[in-house]
């Protein structure tokens, strides 16, 4: 995927970039933290095995983001500025709400199998992206993979029962990723980043029929295939 830049001015006046994407395990340091090791509050669902994998893969991609927001609170507010290849974008916000962009980012990059359905999404990202804008880009990602499965002659699911399930499984790693992040934190600032995301996965897995009812009226004039067509007046 494309690379994706975030810096970050706090108002304290340090300053820090985060790289995601292609060329980006760079930022991860050799010698990994102890709160990183896949043994430390392992997600009840994680299919990956202590004896094979010593570290957890998602924690992992973690580490540079916690390395600057571990000692802030949620409430502190940060300048930052994301720029991809095709333009770039800039707010003054929270740490949990800048955070939670970025966190969501590195989780959909990384290599944990509980996440990898959202990398459709990380390939368009959207920085600081609404609740509706992100049920859409959720949605409208997994609806396209569906498309392509039809056409490849593969079954798929236009009921959206992998789509709940995967959701399903990303709340359980939300609730132990928010344990092992509470427990290499000073303070507040990355916990809540994830609290967010982990909102919007709930809102998702247990309303995607309520989530299609508020995308409605966006394409209400499209919906009515039985209507005549409006003809110019003569």
């Amino acid at each position: 995927m494309q690379e994706i830049t975030y810096r970050f001015r706090f108002s304290d006046g340090e300053t820090a970039t985060i790289v995601a994407g292609t060329g980006a395990g760079g930022q991860i340091p050799l010698r990994l933290p102890e709160w990183t090791k896949l043994s430390v509050h392992q997600c009840p669902n994680c299919p990956l095995s202590v004896a094979q994998e010593s570290h957890c893969p998602l924690a992992i991609q973690l580490v540079p983001l916690m390395k600057i927001t571990s000692h802030r609170y949620s409430y502190d507010l940060v300048d930052v500025e994301v720029e991809t290849e095709a333009r770039t974008y800039t707010k003054n916000t929270s740490v949990q709400s800048a955070m939670g962009s970025l966190m969501g980012l590195l989780s959909a990059t990384s290599d944990c199998p509980r996440t990898r359905f959202l990398s459709g999404m990380a390939q368009f990202h959207l920085p600081f992206s609404t609740e509706i804008e992100t049920l859409f880009r959720a949605l409208s990602s997994y609806l396209a993979t569906q498309f392509l499965r039809q056409k490849h002659g593969e079954q798929p699911d236009w009921e959206l029962k992998e789509l709940r399930e995967s959701y399903a499984q990303l709340i359980e790693v939300n609730l132990a990723m928010a344990a092992r992040i509470r427990s290499a934190s000073e303070k507040d600032g990355a916990v809540n980043a994830l609290v967010i995301l982990d909102s919007l996965a709930r809102s998702l897995q247990f309303s995607m029929d309520m989530a299609f009812e508020e995308l409605r009226p966006i394409f209400e004039n499209r919906l009515s295939s039985g209507q005549k067509e409006a003809r110019p007046e003569e």
